[in-house]
């Protein structure tokens, strides 16, 4: 395919989303299955230009007088490789299956003068989140919304059930992929984006699993020690799961729990490659549990994974945050009787916004009075993360693309205290 007939390819698969509901891995996935006549370098470019589209929406669509489809897609050309209307017309002519040209509107679209952009539109983000994404972000909200035009880097986490990080970099480089160490934690390689990580050996053996630096950073916070007893409330597929047995150095129990039984499904084969043999998915806890550490990593708008899933910024609603503000709730207090005396819960979001962070776990704390948040500074110093900044007084630890360079997390460490207000856990 021509790169012209890519961009209508882009805009048939962004048309197929916006009507349709789904996820856009989704719709890309069912546009390659309809469209075998595409190649892998044809259906990468369609899939990459319509993830990046997204991303720049707002702009895309302002620049070109159409919040459409073919507006986003053909305000790219403006936005992202700096085309005008004869550009983009020349870009567009003599292609067979291309997008048509520019029409008159778009044309004067096009030729209107510079003039300031609303705030959501030069961050690219609706304007019905501003309200919470400014008291949630403050002064870093254009910084964080401009890293958010920039595609997610490609971490994984260095199993060391399997091998060293020395291993891990030396088994990638033979399969062609050049992994760096990341300062932050010794277990964290950085891949170029792209890599197909998921196809080589080291992931194959479990000698590395893909994981984010910010979910790494989360699983390390928690400091699930040899011999506890751990609970993931919301495992999902298990990825933190899996780096918080690997911490326990495979002795003691991480029960996983999902009440989305397929995802959490996926976990058993990914625990046996991996070799987490403490890993159990069929265990079901009763209240009183007496667990060490409880994980809880809530369902939440995903707001701090923009750059990895654009498309879910553009359909989030306040009710959507009512709804999973409840779902945070429930999953908190289910999660405190299971925590034993001196114990932990760990409440942790990729989100970005005080509505599911820091107004969950003060709801939380004025519900279980047994609960106190640990200081964030005490945290990071714990699990020797000194070099991760926190604001002075900060009860949780915030991760970004802007602060940490990675995805946006929020990490809240509840300590369980004991009836005299004493904190009783003898490691951490």
């Amino acid at each position: 395919m021509r790169p012209a007939a890519r961009l209508a390819a882009a805009i048939e698969v962004l048309e197929a989303w916006n009507t349709s509901g789904n996820t856009l891995e989704s719709v890309l996935k069912d546009w390659a299955r309809a469209h075998r006549f595409a190649g892998a370098k044809d259906r990468a470019a369609i899939s990459d230009c319509a993830y990046a589209v997204l991303r720049r929406r707002a702009e895309c669509a302002w620049v070109i007088g159409a919040d459409t489809p073919r507006g986003w897609v053909l305000g790219s050309l403006v936005v992202e490789k700096g085309l005008d209307g004869d550009g983009i017309d020349a870009h567009l002519a003599g292609t067979p299956h291309a997008p048509a040209l520019l029409s008159a509107a778009e044309r004067a679209a096009l030729a209107r003068p510079p003039e300031a952009l609303p705030p959501w539109i030069a961050g690219n983000y609706p304007e019905r989140l501003h309200a919470e994404l400014l008291r949630s972000l403050g002064d870093r909200l254009p910084a964080e919304m401009a890293a958010n035009r920039e595609r997610a880097p490609l971490d994984v986490r260095v199993n060391r059930l399997r091998g060293t990080r020395d291993e891990a970099v030396a088994t990638l480089a033979s399969e062609g992929i050049a992994a760096e160490p990341l300062a932050l934690l010794p277990e964290a390689l950085r891949c170029p984006p792209g890599a197909p990580v998921a196809k080589t050996q080291a992931h194959a053996s479990g000698l590395v699993e893909i994981q984010d630096l910010g979910s790494q950073i989360a699983a390390r916070l928690a400091l699930a020690q040899p011999g506890e007893l751990v609970v993931d409330l919301a495992a999902g597929a298990g990825g933190k799961a899996l780096a918080l047995a690997a911490d326990m150095a495979n002795r003691g129990r991480v029960i996983a729990l999902d009440l989305d039984r397929e995802r959490l499904s996926r976990l058993v084969p990914r625990a046996q490659r991996a070799g987490a043999r403490i890993v159990e998915t069929e265990t079901v806890p009763e209240p009183g549990l007496g667990a060490d550490l409880v994980f809880v990593d809530a369902p939440c708008s995903g707001s701090g994974t923009w750059r990895r899933h654009p498309d879910q910024k553009w359909r989030l609603t306040a009710e959507d945050l009512g709804r999973l503000a409840a779902v945070q709730a429930e999953l908190l207090d289910r999660g405190a009787g299971f925590v034993r005396p001196g114990g932990r819960l760990v409440y942790v979001t990729c989100s970005m916004l005080r509505t599911e962070n820091e107004a969950a776990v003060e709801g939380f704390c004025a519900r279980h009075p047994a609960f106190r948040a640990r200081p964030a500074s005490d945290a990071l110093a714990r699990a020797h993360l000194t070099a991760i900044s926190c604001s002075e007084g900060a009860s949780a630890v915030s991760l970004s693309p802007v602060l940490t360079g990675t995805d946006g997390f929020f990490i809240a460490v509840l300590d369980r205290l004991d009836p005299g207000g004493i904190e009783r856990g003898k490691r951490v």
